[in-house]
């Protein structure tokens, strides 16, 4: 009630000083001294008359206890009018009216009062942005372009007589956000933060507005100091993670989906994507615990089984790679994390399969069949380490049949085949990958060693092999390729020369140390034979060709 009686307090000044002029200009000459005794004329008695008048018809308009609000806004309708033809020339009195009709729905009379008070006071900053209200109104049921270019026009203008008018830039900036001109959304929101520091709204839109104009990091500032105003925006913190996957700012990513989780724990965008950005940033064990607890909420959530079964396949592999002696705790939890990532990858592909069977949407079928290679390509890979050979030649055949121009299932099958002995199968998907990707070093090098190996098509094997060393020179197995392919050529100084640039590149690899003592021998130097023998005998003691060779 308090603040109400000082708006009216407030309007009922405001209506006195406009008053004044008529009274006083009404008024006879009189003694200074006794202004007690002058008497009124007709006017300014007319005037002291409307002027009483006004503060009771305001008084209750502002009253809301009374009901009769249609009877106020009428009378004082019929005194502003009066008002009017006393002060045709008064800008504020006719804003005043402006308001008070637009207040009675009388859109085309409150424009015009309000126009006219524009005309009188182009400055006049109440009735610009009274114009403004009422144009968007008009905008907001017309839809004319027309329209909605006078109404911005109208609060640039307003801006620009009170560059910190809140009102006016909240409405230009939420209409040029709707309609799409972010050019001139962003001046405002800037505005708005400039005045409202700490308001997180006005922050959000601009993100939202630099997101839209692919303007990334300038959006993921905005999105930051929204989540320093208020912490637990998960709809923000989700948006920034999302920015900062795209930004290839992983760290960052990590910092804001742990802020996530930390708040909602069941948050399953939150956990997916800190599976994968651990993973991808090889903490793996992380990465681990945050797909586990994503598969405790949802068992059969595809990413998450996707995910762990690619975590799992990473940490056989790392296994494999450590193990020197191996003692049976290694080989029970290799064997475990090799049985978990099976597990989880035919999960996967089992679960992704049957949402592709259902769904009618060709983009989310779609989606979904690359989540099903990804998983298979993977899950011929973990049977390649279970050197389970015939099964992975299954996985990769029948990826390939989903996904004939898999460059890497392609390669991979090969691989399978070579290892497998089944070498035209292996030159024929090695050809296969070539015709797919040319320049595919790793192709280039097998192909050309399937073909020193078997003592054939030597000189084009020379040249596939170089055309992968143009792209790795240092790379000590490509080298032990070339080496072998001299080796068969008879070129056994060349051999020699190219072997020993393999070692020392890779000196602890036994197939380069047992193809350079088999170079020195037909070299002529059967000492530095032996020695690289008893060299790759230490490294793999019950190997049967290094020891068949140390019997020579």
């Amino acid at each position: 009630m308090k603040n109400k009686l000082l708006i009216v307090m407030i309007l009922l000044s405001v209506f006195f000083i406009c008053s004044v002029k008529v009274v006083a200009e009404a008024q006879d000459n009189t003694s200074i001294e006794m202004p007690e005794n002058v008497p009124l004329s007709e006017t300014s008695e007319k005037a002291k008359q409307i002027y009483m008048q006004l503060m009771h018809a305001v008084y209750l308009t502002y009253n809301n206890d009374l009901r009769t609000v249609k009877v106020n806004l009428s009378k004082a309708r019929q005194l502003y009018d009066a008002l009017v033809e006393l002060t045709p020339d008064s800008a504020f009195i006719l804003y005043k009216r402006g308001h008070l009709l637009r207040e009675m729905q009388d859109i085309n009379g409150a424009e015009d009062d309000t126009r006219r008070a524009l005309e009188l006071n182009p400055s006049h900053i109440p009735a610009t942005w009274q114009l403004a209200q009422i144009l968007k109104d008009r905008a907001t049921h017309s839809g004319d372009a027309k329209d909605f270019r006078e109404l911005f026009t109208t609060l640039k203008k307003v801006i620009e007589l009170d560059p910190d008018h809140l009102n006016a830039h909240y409405m230009l900036a939420d209409l040029a956000y709707r309609l799409d001109e972010y050019a001139t959304a962003e001046i405002s929101y800037k505005a708005l933060t400039r005045i409202l520091p700490f308001e997180a709204f006005f922050h959000r839109r601009l993100g939202n507005i630099y997101n839209n104009m692919g303007r990334l990091q300038e959006a993921a500032d905005a999105y930051q100091r929204v989540v320093k105003i208020k912490s637990d925006d998960l709809e923000v913190l989700n948006r920034l993670g999302r920015l900062y996957l795209n930004l290839k700012q992983p760290q960052a990513a990590i910092d804001i989906y742990q802020q996530l989780v930390k708040i909602k724990p069941d948050d399953l965008e939150a956990l997916r994507a800190l599976g994968h950005l651990y993973f991808t940033t090889d903490k793996l064990t992380d990465a681990q615990q945050s797909y586990q607890q994503l598969l405790g909420l949802v068992p059969n959530d595809i990413r998450g089984n996707l995910g762990l079964g690619l975590v799992y396949q990473e940490l056989a592999q790392q296994t494999i790679e450590k193990i020197d002696d191996t003692t049976s705790s290694d080989v029970t939890g290799l064997s475990t994390l090799i049985q978990n990532a099976e597990t989880h990858l035919e999960r996967a592909i089992m679960l992704s399969k049957e949402v592709i069977n259902k769904s009618e949407n060709a983009a989310q079928r779609n989606n979904y069949q690359e989540l099903v290679t990804d998983a298979q390509f993977a899950l011929a890979n973990v049977y390649i380490i279970f050197e389970k050979l015939e099964k992975a030649q299954q996985t990769f055949a029948q990826l390939l049949m989903d996904d004939p121009d898999h460059v890497e299932a392609m390669y991979g099958i090969a691989s399978v085949y070579q290892t497998l002995g089944e070498f035209d199968m292996a030159e024929t998907y090695l050809r296969k990958t070539l015709t797919l990707h040319p320049t595919h070093k790793y192709a280039l090098n097998a192909l050309g060693y399937l073909f020193a190996e078997q003592g054939t098509n030597l000189d084009e094997a020379e040249s596939l092999i170089n055309r992968a060393l143009k792209q790795s020179p240092e790379n000590g197995a490509f080298l032990d390729s070339l080496g072998w392919v001299y080796f068969k050529q008879g070129r056994f100084d060349e051999s020699v020369d190219t072997l020993e640039s393999a070692n020392q590149y890779m000196p602890d690899n036994v197939e380069i140390l047992m193809h350079l003592g088999d170079a020195y021998i037909k070299n002529g130097a059967p000492e530095k034979a032996r020695r690289v023998w008893q060299q790759a005998q230490s490294i793999a003691p019950d190997n049967t060709e290094i020891l068949e060779r140390l019997k020579q």
